[in-house]
């Protein structure tokens, strides 16, 4: 049992060094639980994902990108907008709205949080 508990601790640990920390990594953790939680489809290289998985494929890239992000907007522009791979924009279909680009939908979520605070 211990065993897994030090597994779960290291992931933790990993997971709190790949993320900028003080506002940027409170902001860049809002939009990630808003996208967890919005019921949104997520659409990447033309297939379409559910919220979570999307979350998952985002806080990957996250790690990968490491030090390059130092912003939510940073976040948005070089990690939750388009492919690596393909160059092609991410896009999100949220119940009630029309399909528009992922960095649209960022931008203006992280615009409504930073005039909440």
């Amino acid at each position: 049992m211990q065993k897994y508990g030090a597994v779960l601790l290291l992931l933790a640990v990993q997971q709190a060094l790949a993320m900028p920390t003080g506002v940027a990594g409170q902001e860049i953790q809002f939009l990630l639980t808003k996208i967890a939680s919005s019921q949104c489809r997520f659409e990447r290289s033309g297939s379409w994902y559910d919220a979570a998985t999307a979350v998952d494929h985002l806080r990957m890239k996250l790690d990968k990108a490491g030090d390059q992000v130092r912003s939510a907007d940073d976040f948005i522009q070089g990690v939750a907008s388009k492919s690596y791979l393909s160059g092609k924009p991410y896009h999100l279909a949220c119940p009630g709205a029309p399909v528009q680009e992922s960095a649209v939908w960022l931008r203006t979520t992280l615009k409504q949080y930073r005039q909440q605070r």
